[in-house]
């Protein structure tokens, strides 16, 4: 069996939460969305950053996007990635005790976010203000997202030392995570996790395709007080009733499995 650590209980809400990998089709949006919603419930004051063009955050707050200048700009100037987040920089100079800065990065882009985060001094400066920062790294089975995702972690955890937390998260999605070999690099990954690890539910693409399509908040889907209200939610949405039955099932599905290792990752899920 493998062994997933539980997650250390953080004494707050991070200031700043980044899910990290250097491929694509990791799940880290799919990560951040249950993050979003996390902190939505928890009656933070949302600050969105993405660079993927993602739409599915819009029902929570107003995404501000960061596009990292193409590389023959950074040639001729070296602080190019840095310019560009300018946006997030000044959230965070702005940052107020209640606020919470989410984002998305798209793939491949690690190596670059890390010297932006180096030259603001963000690990510093969230410590100068009694906050930390969390990263989460999506993980699979999939020995290319596993063996990235040990890299991921390892450039993040020499970055960002405690108080900061950097936390693998384990997707179910690409094959039997407990039947692994010895050596493969999810378990190196869990045994180096010393802020533990977060254990995503498994829910087919095509369902989270579905609930990104929805325009409604993860939690709004997962309400069972109402089980009749299918057909009305899915006219409205302009989808099909039986698909939009197994998206409420599976919203549902992710916030039991997924709440109380949000609680300890420091969200309180007060709303």
């Amino acid at each position: 069996m493998l062994d997933i650590p539980e997650i250390v209980a953080a004494p707050q809400s991070p200031l700043l939460t980044i899910p990290s990998h250097r491929l694509g089709g990791s799940a880290k949006s799919f990560m951040s969305q249950i993050l979003v919603d996390a902190g939505h419930r928890s009656g933070l004051d949302l600050k969105i950053f993405e660079n993927d063009s993602q739409r599915f955050y819009d029902p929570y707050a107003s995404v501000q996007h960061i596009l990292f200048p193409p590389t023959d700009v950074v040639v001729h100037d070296p602080i190019a990635d840095v310019r560009v987040h300018s946006v997030l920089d000044r959230a965070l100079l702005e940052a107020g005790p209640n606020d919470c800065l989410i984002y998305d990065t798209s793939a491949a882009s690690i190596n670059r976010l890390t010297f932006v985060m180096d030259q603001l001094d963000v690990a510093l400066r969230l410590v100068a203000m009694e906050r930390h920062a969390l990263i989460v790294v999506p993980t699979s089975a999939r020995e290319d997202i596993a063996r990235d995702a040990l890299e991921t972690y390892e450039v993040w955890r020499d970055l960002l030392p405690a108080p900061h937390r950097v936390v693998p998260a384990v997707s179910q999605r690409d094959g039997d995570i407990h039947t692994l070999p010895a050596g493969h690099d999810l378990r190196k990954l869990l045994k180096v996790a010393e802020d533990g690890a977060f254990l995503m539910p498994q829910v087919p693409m095509t369902i989270i395709d579905g609930i990104r399509r929805s325009g409604l908040m993860l939690f709004r889907l997962g309400d069972s007080r109402n089980p009749l209200e299918t057909a009305e939610m899915a006219k409205k949405m302009g989808m099909d009733p039986t698909l939009v039955q197994m998206m409420r099932r599976a919203a549902g599905t992710i916030l039991s499995e997924t709440d109380e290792q949000m609680r300890r990752l420091g969200f309180i899920l007060g709303l």
